[in-house]
């Protein structure tokens, strides 16, 4: 057998000093065999290791952020500050089919997701849109004089114009209230129980929404009278606490019955300055029915219109980057409309524009479809009181901190 001096490449010397091991050419090849592999070994562990954090790097680069991260935060901290959640919509949200306004869903989800404080009645606007065999209940408690219904100037676009000496009542359980006006020429006061009036301030030049807070005497029911002192005077709505003047859960309705997604855009002026006066965490925005239900606009209308009004909301609060989610109702079915689109597509749609927006989607189409009983008020389309409930299950679930 041929044998060679070597000194192995790559492979530590032996300790101490003294003439290279003699090695035969059997276990050279052996030994450069076993290099080879080790070698082939550290490349791909290395390899491995880059691939794997290549890898991880991406994924976080790639992860979608939580819609939900800053209604979340607020939600987490109501006991320090209010979370405050903004609904607009049409009458599933307004809550046509429910027996009062407080078996509403938006009401019953208001509720589950308090810590440890009842609240008090919430936002309540100029008037409802709400409208019988099924809803008969109504904003005020008593009016007096001209007293008008208009559509603009206020959530949902619901305000009570009033002409002096004209004035509208509501009836409250709770500790204050926030009286939420404008008066393009005229001054407003207000009287707690029959007290005497109190005039309010009038908004500032340029403004166009404004707020008033009032005292109640005790916790307990008031009534709350808004007057027309002079001229005509815009009525927004009020907002009634119950201890939670700076705590809970804040909930303002924003919707209006029988609304399409068009009238919300339209309607962007007019929403804006009381849209920045409450300073919304969290925006839900449940629309696009009517539109199907009219077949008057098609699903990628409806796209761009919640898309432009998301945009809005974004810009009008930039400084607060409130969670906004599109909530999708249960399935409304087949009508006869003169549209060749089922709503399967204007759902898809509004699925669609959520996952390009990095929105939260809603969806409640595990309910079913809509049919008279059950689930549903006498019309067939509405959400009866079990409905509502149904629906406040799925929004709790879906907006509660351990979600």
């Amino acid at each position: 057998m041929v044998t060679t001096s070597v000194t192995a490449v790559g492979v530590p010397p032996s300790h101490g000093v003294g003439a290279p091991k003699v090695r035969s050419t059997a276990d050279i090849d052996r030994m450069g065999a076993l290099m080879r592999l080790w070698q082939a070994r550290q490349i791909g562990c290395t390899t491995a290791l880059v691939l794997c954090l290549v890898a991880g790097l991406l994924a976080c680069s790639r992860a979608p952020a939580d819609p939900l991260t800053h209604w979340r935060s607020a939600l987490q901290h109501q006991s320090e500050a209010p979370a405050t959640w903004l609904a607009l919509g049409d009458s599933i949200t307004e809550g046509q089919g429910a027996s009062t306004r407080h078996n509403r869903w938006i009401d019953l989800t208001a509720k589950g997701l308090r810590a440890g404080s009842t609240g008090g009645d919430g936002y309540v606007p100029g008037w409802y849109a709400v409208y019988g065999p099924d809803s008969t209940w109504r904003a005020s408690a008593a009016r007096a004089g001209s007293v008008t219904d208009e559509s603009s100037g206020s959530l949902g676009l619901r305000t009570a114009l009033l002409g002096a000496p004209a004035s509208q009542s509501y009836a409250l359980a709770g500790t204050s209230a926030d009286v939420y006006y404008t008066s393009p020429g005229g001054v407003l006061a207000y009287a707690v129980d029959g007290g005497p009036a109190s005039t309010m301030d009038s908004p500032e030049a340029g403004s166009t929404a404004h707020r008033r807070h009032v005292e109640f005497p005790n916790r307990g029911l008031h009534t709350l009278t808004v007057v027309a002192v002079s001229g005509t005077v815009s009525l927004s709505g009020v907002f009634a606490f119950n201890g939670d003047e700076r705590s809970g859960v804040h909930l303002f309705d924003g919707a209006h019955s029988g609304y399409t997604t068009g009238q919300f855009v339209a309607a962007q002026p007019d929403l804006d300055p009381v849209v920045s006066l409450v300073q919304p965490d969290l925006v839900t925005i449940e629309l696009g029915v009517n539109d199907y239900l009219k077949g008057d606009a098609t699903p990628e209308h409806v796209k761009a219109n919640l898309n432009e009004l998301v945009v809005d909301l974004r810009q009008q609060l930039k400084n607060k980057s409130p969670s906004i989610v599109l909530v999708l109702p249960y399935d409304i079915g087949p009508v006869s409309n003169g549209s060749v689109r089922a709503w399967a597509d204007y759902a898809s749609a509004i699925r669609s524009l959520g996952a390009e927006l990095s929105l939260g989607v809603l969806d409640m189409s595990s309910i079913g479809t809509a049919t008279p009983g059950g689930y549903w008020s006498q019309d067939g389309l509405h959400p009866s009181d079990a409905g509502q409930r149904q629906m406040a299950q799925r929004a709790l679930a879906f907006l509660s901190l351990g979600s």
